[in-house]
């Protein structure tokens, strides 16, 4: 949203916005690799959750982006644990 303004022109942000596009590209093909997208419940959660956390954050970053990087950092994190 920044970039988009104006506000911020940093080319360390796009990249950051590049890589987590593809980051998330990746996990989409893995679990359609692994028939993650098999069952119509598995389908239906995935896409309102993730609808739902976009909005969350999205509120993170227009209040302050650097939470929401470190927030998204942190959930990846998780993610890559579990």
């Amino acid at each position: 949203l920044y970039e988009t303004l104006g506000w911020w022109r940093r080319s360390d942000y796009l990249k950051i916005h590049f890589l987590q596009t593809w980051n998330e590209q990746h996990h989409l093909l893995i679990m359609e690799e692994l028939e993650g997208n098999r069952r119509w419940l598995d389908r239906f959660l995935a896409q309102h959750l993730a609808f739902g956390y976009y909005f969350v954050a999205l509120g993170f970053y227009v209040f302050n982006p650097t939470f929401a990087y470190n927030f998204n950092q942190a959930v990846e994190e998780e993610a890559f644990e579990t």
